[in-house]
């Protein structure tokens, strides 16, 4: 029995640590994303009762009463039910219970081990039975039946239980809540710097649009990094532009082509395969598939109100010519309105591939149409256009 229980406790050990390292990661990436998370103390609670569930083990295992011997288990109900309660709001936190916990867990099992050696070999018990005075060997027999964890170790099976069960639980749909947390963070973080950045230059004003079609997607800055998004599926950054490119000769009209990205999806249930078809108007997506992400802003530093062209046409390395008009594009900015001493950022998505992840463009060349007078229709900036090059991890 004493292996088995160093068994079991071991592979707890093993998850709660596991956890610690996820969690970690996610830890990394809040950080990365220059965002505070949430201030919740959860995971302080949850390590607190775990480890009053321990001691109050180890103080009452030889007590007759119930109530004190099942007390472990309540409380380990509560800190679970603690835990699960406020999940979305501190799962950044599961560092802290991961740790906290395989340490208790390990407590507890050294403890167990040490207090109650049980017999293990019947012949050895037998012969010590022979050889032990019949005064006392009713003793004997007593602490055997002692030592039986059916009877008398039920609260620390349950315990163990309880807390392999939960973090199965954690390990399995703590990420989707932690990337929709973190996805909230990022953007909300994101935004509010974009918007103090733009004040902060006085002129032209700025307002500042969120991508409507990037609900889902993870705002990876670098290439290799992935995110797990419960809309698609696994999102992977294969490859950035260089740098920025800005329209040539547009008066008091401008556009700067800020970034490029290419990505691909793997879309892992049916939902993500319809999520993704979604987004170009077109049937499921059941492969991984390429797309290209893309920032561009224009800037109005006229007094009259303007029309956005947006985009006119790509053209990729191998040929391939993509249309604004076809379902494979999106662009937020195509006949926008954009107010006068303004500026506002617009995005493209484009779907590049829908059978493949991987194809690795060197470049992509984006064609814009003219900007016109949202009155009178007088051209305020004229068509260009960029080649932004893709850079990839080696």
């Amino acid at each position: 029995m004493k292996k088995i229980k160093l068994a079991v406790g071991a592979i707890f050990v093993i998850l709660a640590v596991v956890l610690a390292y996820q969690s970690s990661l996610v830890s990394a990436m809040l950080s990365f994303a220059n965002s505070a998370g949430t201030g919740s103390s959860t995971g302080l609670y949850f390590a607190i009762l775990i480890a009053i569930s321990g001691i109050s083990y180890i103080l009452f295992a030889e007590s007759n009463n119930k109530l004190l011997k099942l007390m472990p288990l309540g409380l380990n109900l509560v800190a679970t039910f603690v835990a699960m309660l406020f999940a979305s709001k501190s799962f950044h936190d599961l560092k802290l219970w991961g740790i906290v916990t395989a340490i208790v867990s390990l407590v507890i099992v050294m403890w167990d081990l040490r207090t109650n050696q049980s017999v293990e070999d019947e012949d050895t018990y037998i012969k010590e039975i022979e050889e032990t005075p019949e005064t006392i060997e009713t003793s004997r027999r007593g602490k055997h039946r002692a030592n039986n964890w059916i009877t008398n170790d039920k609260s620390w099976w349950l315990i163990l239980i309880a807390n392999l069960c939960f973090l199965t639980v954690a390990m399995f749909i703590g990420f989707a809540t932690i990337n929709n947390s973190l996805h909230g963070a990022m953007v909300e973080k994101t935004t509010e710097n974009a918007v103090r950045e733009d004040s902060d230059e006085g002129s032209p004003k700025s307002t500042n649009v969120s991508d409507p079609n990037n609900v889902g997607h993870a705002p990876l800055r670098k290439a290799g990094q992935y995110f797990y998004s419960d809309h698609y599926g696994k999102i992977s950054l294969l490859g950035l532009s260089t740098d920025k490119k800005h329209s040539q000769g547009t008066g008091q009209v401008g556009t700067t082509v800020d970034l490029v990205k290419i990505a691909t999806n793997k879309p892992l249930n049916s939902d993500q395969q319809f999520n993704s078809g979604n987004d170009f108007d077109t049937n499921k997506l059941t492969s991984p598939y390429t797309y290209l992400k893309s920032q561009y802003t224009v800037t109005n530093n006229s007094n009259r109100s303007i029309i956005v062209g947006g985009l006119k046409q790509i053209v990729l390395p191998d040929g391939k010519q993509i249309n604004s008009s076809d379902k494979s594009v999106i662009d937020s900015g195509q006949g926008e309105e954009l107010a006068p001493h303004a500026k506002r950022s617009y995005y493209l998505h484009i779907l590049l591939d829908k059978k493949s992840d991987a194809y690795r463009p060197k470049f992509v060349h984006l064609y814009f149409e003219e900007i016109s007078d949202s009155d009178s229709f007088v051209i305020q900036g004229s068509q260009f256009d960029v080649i932004m090059p893709i850079s990839y991890k080696m």
